[in-house]
């Protein structure tokens, strides 16, 4: 997906003086959820974008109410049709009541998620106050993907009901664009930015401008990132390593990887160095290069779009962004798909627009060597198919394995115990508001970041910055991003 395509994700909300003027009168019936969604306008909508490396952690906070909704009224989770069978999109909704206690007490409430294109494409709506541009007509979603609820009868349909005031779950299946605004409230950009980097810190030229008065940025956890890799290339990595004598050799046949179920020990995790990294990202050097050995197979980058955090992540720690000037053809002073020509040395480059594109690429290559970064929420097993990783396994970074545990017995389940020990692929992530934001929006904001702060979460691949709980790191980068980790 390119910028042009950012969804604002909120078909659902356009009012009455809007799309919905074309359609026929309905009456309000927010009694039920697929009454509340089919036939009612929202009266406040909060929108939130940006980093899809914090969508579980939305979703959690968003799904526990957050002291924003009604717990005890009716309300759900929307998404679309296709999200129902592949997890929630881009964009994900929920709607109810608001909280007793608050300004907007009683009234409906629809909070948007919308992570299409990552981190940037966020921080760059909210900082601009628009979409793809002023006064243009904005399409929601990309080919295949679906709005929101429209509040025009019939357009959704009811998957689990609320009852007794439990989540329940709506998908909608209609698909429409927008000109005007959307909600009573007219809001056309995003009240809230989540990022893996600071504005400052992403891809030069993704974000030109950031004022950090009217934009205050604050951290919210230590995000872990990791590299990935298929089979193939792992297993020609261990053999790397044995020849450099960093690996016993022992590891050559005590790994299996590559069928339903890996055999690896923390001890046997291949490594990627920081200058063979950099070199793959800016195509200076090829599979035999990397293997160092000669291969007729062939190495393949599956990178992010320039708008993703955590492709900003990768460039920051493996090569210095700062360092890299964007020159034509390329976006962002690394390889992507802006010209044939790009690649320079390396033998292909693929990019995708989520996280979910770079683990399909180097998973699902099972002929050549596949490589590429992701954020650790994306937990590995060594059973495939309960691996969020499909197939595709972590390497060193640093000398250091993300996904073990402390002692290096058994996979971590959290992906954090490295984090907490010191492993070096991680970054403040970053939480982005208006600092003009007042009323209901100061308030939903305000809950949405506490709770996103608050480690009883207990998310993969975060921890929480130095609260004093075994759900936390004492490592910080102190504030910025291209500084080293500090304790």
């Amino acid at each position: 997906m390119k910028f042009k395509h950012i969804v604002a994700a909120a078909a659902a909300l356009v009012s009455a003086g809007g799309a919905f003027a074309a359609a026929t009168p309905v009456t309000c019936a927010p009694s039920t959820l697929i009454g509340l969604v089919n036939t009612c306008a929202p009266e406040v909508t909060f929108y939130v974008g940006g980093a899809s490396a914090q969508g579980n952690a939305l979703n959690a906070v968003l799904a526990t109410g957050a002291g924003i909704f009604d717990t005890s009224a009716v309300r759900g989770k929307i998404t679309d049709t296709a999200a129902s069978t592949s997890g929630n999109g881009n964009t994900v909704g929920y709607i109810g009541l608001g909280a007793t206690g608050t300004s907007y007490a009683g009234k409906r409430v629809l909070v948007i998620y919308n992570k299409a294109n990552g981190s940037a494409a966020g921080v760059l709506q909210l900082l601009t106050g628009k979409g793809t541009g002023a006064g243009e007509e904005i399409t929601l979603y990309t080919a295949g993907e679906k709005d929101l609820a429209k509040g025009i009868a019939g357009t959704c349909t009811l998957v689990t009901d609320s009852a007794s005031g439990s989540l329940g779950a709506v998908n909608c299946a209609s698909e429409a664009p927008f000109k005007n605004a959307w909600g009573k409230d007219k809001q056309k950009s995003m009240h809230v930015a989540l990022s893996d980097v600071r504005p400052s810190e992403l891809t030069p030229g993704v974000v030109k401008k950031w004022d950090s008065a009217k934009f205050p940025s604050s951290t919210l956890t230590m995000q872990g990132f990791g590299v990935i890799v298929n089979p193939n290339l792992y297993n020609a990595l261990i053999a790397k390593d044995i020849a450099a004598g960093r690996l016993d050799a022992a590891c050559a046949s005590s790994q299996t990887v590559g069928g339903a179920t890996d055999v690896i020990t923390s001890a046997c995790v291949p490594n990627i160095t920081n200058a063979d990294m950099a070199s793959v990202m800016g195509g200076k050097i090829n599979a035999s290069g990397l293997i160092g050995a000669t291969t007729t197979q062939t190495l393949t980058l599956a990178r992010r779009v320039a708008s993703s955090g955590t492709q900003a992540a990768a460039q920051i720690f493996f090569a210095g962004q700062s360092g890299y000037n964007a020159k034509a053809p390329t976006t962002d002073g690394f390889i992507d798909l802006a010209s044939a020509t790009a690649k320079g040395s390396l033998d292909a480059v693929v990019e995708g627009s989520a996280t979910g594109d770079v683990i399909t690429a180097v998973s699902g290559n099972t002929t050549d060597l596949a490589i590429g970064v992701v954020s650790t929420e994306n937990t590995y097993s060594m059973t495939k198919a309960s691996s969020k990783l499909k197939g595709a396994l972590y390497v060193k970074v640093g000398g250091m394995a993300p996904h073990f545990n402390a002692a290096g017995t058994a996979i971590d389940s959290k992906h954090r115990a490295a984090l907490q020990a010191g492993y070096p692929f991680a970054y403040e992530a970053q939480f982005i508001a208006p600092a003009a934001l007042a009323g209901d929006y100061l308030d939903i904001a305000t809950k949405i970041k506490a709770a996103l702060k608050d480690n009883t979460q207990d998310l993969p691949g975060q921890a929480y910055v130095a609260s004093g709980t075994a759900k936390d790191t004492t490592y910080t980068r102190g504030g910025n991003n291209y500084a080293p980790l500090s304790k």
